[in-house]
């Protein structure tokens, strides 16, 4: 079976002002199978948020590729790559990225206005569905100011599986949380991540979410390399 996703040779840059180039990412090799459930961990400065953006089709890798349920992001045009993101990847920030100015309802509804995988008239019901998975349908109505760091990290999963991605990343979705919290949030993830037709991939500073998850991964400046055991999940 085709991996959903599948990173070959994958390198990014940036110009520094003195006109020097600098390496963010070098020659990543990466694949996620559906069903797989993956962490990625990294220091500060390792390159993990470059690495989401390209794995979220939010930018194109400077040489190699980057293939998404058998799209490469560099073969779509910006019109192109923005509807199939919609359609097929659902992101959880790790702030969250709430509207301030829309209740928990128009928030979790607007990945569907952008994806048109749906008819409108599904919208209602595939909202309530996706709140109801993370518990929040008594919260539907609630403006984002009114919940706490918990909720609105459910509601932001619940935005993020609206449509239904193949591809559900989630970049520090334990970071800013109490333990507790945390702990039913990653499990969470995994229920929706892990489903035969789709993947999770987290992003984590945190060894002890890595080691619930099915493959972790080493993000160094040298790489992407695999932890072969749990003992080797301590940065």
């Amino acid at each position: 079976m085709m991996p959903l996703i599948s990173v070959d040779g994958a390198s990014s840059h940036v110009m520094l002002a003195s006109g020097e180039q600098l390496t963010i990412l070098d020659g990543i090799d990466f694949q996620v199978r559906a069903g797989q459930k993956v962490a990625i961990l990294g220091r500060s400065g390792s390159g993990k948020t470059t690495l989401m953006t390209l794995l979220g089709m939010m930018n194109k890798p400077d040489s190699g590729t980057v293939e998404i349920a058998g799209q490469q992001s560099g073969q779509l045009s910006d019109t192109g790559l923005s509807r199939f993101r919609s359609a097929n990847i659902g992101f959880v920030f790790q702030n969250y990225s709430l509207i301030p100015h829309l209740d928990v309802f128009h928030n979790v509804e607007m990945p569907l206005v952008y994806a048109k995988k749906f008819h409108r008239r599904e919208y209602k019901a595939r909202v309530r569905a996706a709140l109801d998975a993370v518990g929040m349908m008594d919260r539907i109505s609630e403006m984002p100011a009114k919940l706490s760091g918990g909720e609105q990290q459910r509601v932001a999963i619940a935005r993020a599986i609206v449509t239904e991605p193949k591809v559900l990343l989630a970049d520090e979705p334990t970071g800013a949380l109490d333990t507790v919290t945390a702990e039913k949030i990653l499990d969470l993830l995994c229920t929706i991540g892990g489903q035969e037709d789709s993947c999770l991939v987290v992003v984590t500073h945190d060894p002890e979410v890595a080691r619930d998850l099915d493959v972790s991964y080493e993000l160094t400046p040298g790489g992407l390399r695999p932890l072969a055991a749990a003992a080797e999940v301590a940065l």
